[in-house]
């Protein structure tokens, strides 16, 4: 997991420095960070806990590092710039901070799930994926008033993510379980899960928008679910 997330990180300070994208780095980088956050994360049972303790580690660093940014904004904007900024406080707070208020909303939400489905990790994964493809076709498809359907706070980018996020925990219910490497051994479904999931990479990799295969992995889910978990 250190490995995975210091090449995220080294791939991130690439994108703000040197610029390089392109479509191969788009499709993982971020998801990495999402996908360890969810093979670590425990459930909280008071959300009131939760909700203190993710303020005091996520938003309030977010804070006080957007102050000398606006303060230097105060400096540098023109006038009619610096009056929107007061005017939309949102828009003050740096622009990479996005990802602390998502990860916020990202561990509110996935705990909710967990406090519903009552920790089963397959329906939590299931309505995950769900919810994932709902806020990802609603805010790429839906426009009202000449804007795309978006949640405040980057709330519709942390429901997105909530695929990862399961994805992640249910690595490590298998890990837990010795699954991933007694996986191959003597296990009669291994050879259906491997052809999904090749169908999966394969389709991805030929230009294939990865949510219009998404019932494909629902079906892994489930199908893990009812005969591995």
């Amino acid at each position: 997991m250190d490995i995975a997330r210091g090449v995220a990180i080294l791939m991130v300070i690439n994108w703000h420095i040197i610029n390089f994208k392109d479509c191969w780095t788009n499709a993982w980088v971020m998801p990495i960070f999402f996908f360890i956050m969810g093979f670590f994360y425990k459930y909280e049972p008071s959300f009131r806990n939760l909700i203190i303790k993710k303020f005091k580690t996520l938003l309030i660093p977010m804070i006080l590092w957007s102050v000398p940014m606006f303060v230097y904004d105060v400096f540098s904007l023109p006038p009619s710039d610096l009056l929107f900024l007061v005017i939309h406080p949102f828009k003050s707070v740096y622009s990479v901070s996005w990802f602390l208020i998502c990860t916020f909303f990202c561990y509110v939400f996935y705990n909710l799930l967990n406090f519903i489905f009552r920790k089963q990790i397959v329906y939590i994964t299931l309505a995950s994926f769900t919810l994932s493809y709902i806020s990802y076709t609603l805010s790429q498809n839906v426009v009202i008033f000449g804007h795309r359907f978006l949640l405040p706070f980057y709330m519709s980018t942390s429901v997105t993510c909530m695929a990862f996020l399961s994805i992640g925990q249910l690595t490590k219910r298998l890990k837990d379980k010795n699954l991933i490497v007694t996986f191959a051994k003597g296990n009669k479904s291994a050879p259906f899960l491997y052809i999904l999931f090749l169908t999966f990479i394969v389709m991805t990799i030929l230009g294939g928008n990865s949510w219009d295969i998404i019932g494909v992995l629902m079906l892994v889910i489930y199908y893990m679910g009812r005969h591995i978990l």
